[in-house]
């Protein structure tokens, strides 16, 4: 967990997590895990108590955390609410689109939870094949949309 801690939850769950820095930098292999509370945002939190009692008694344990955020969009959400969940972060296929770094790039995130190419600080593009999700790799490396991209972004230097 966040706290240096070693976890063990039922597997079904918990996603890859890739950090801007783990895609900026190369790391086409995912190194984390995020604990998915929610597959779409509202949906009840709860369902944890049956289905995956070391979770929930894990999120209990930390519930002081949770129930103190900051953010006032998780006003008015079941406890233990994500942001910015949604079918995007589930689709088999993802193209992370970079763009703050000093070079554009885009990788491709396979079912297997691989990036294929390296790429930056990201958003995701969900796909439900991989035919498509290249299309845009390619479009996106055209040089009118990275000259677009440029001129939309600052960049960061990589390594940070």
């Amino acid at each position: 967990d966040g706290h240096g801690e070693s976890v063990q939850f039922e597997e079904d769950f918990a996603d890859r997590l890739w950090k801007s820095s783990d895609v900026g930098n190369g790391r086409v292999a995912a190194r984390k895990h995020v604990l998915v509370t929610q597959r779409h945002t509202g949906e009840d939190t709860a369902k944890f108590g049956e289905a995956a009692p070391r979770i929930w008694e894990y999120l209990n344990g930390r519930a002081f955390h949770f129930d103190n955020r900051a953010s006032s969009v998780y006003r008015g959400q079941p406890r233990f609410a994500m942001l910015g969940i949604g079918p995007y972060s589930f689709a088999p296929w993802r193209v992370a689109i970079s763009g703050f770094y000093d070079s554009l790039r885009f990788p491709l995130v396979s079912p297997a939870g691989r990036a294929s190419r390296d790429g930056g600080r990201y958003l995701v593009l969900p796909f439900d094949h991989q035919e498509e999700a290249e299309l845009v790799i390619d479009l996106l490396g055209s040089q009118p949309a990275r000259r677009f991209l440029r001129s939309l972004v600052f960049p960061m230097p990589s390594g940070r």
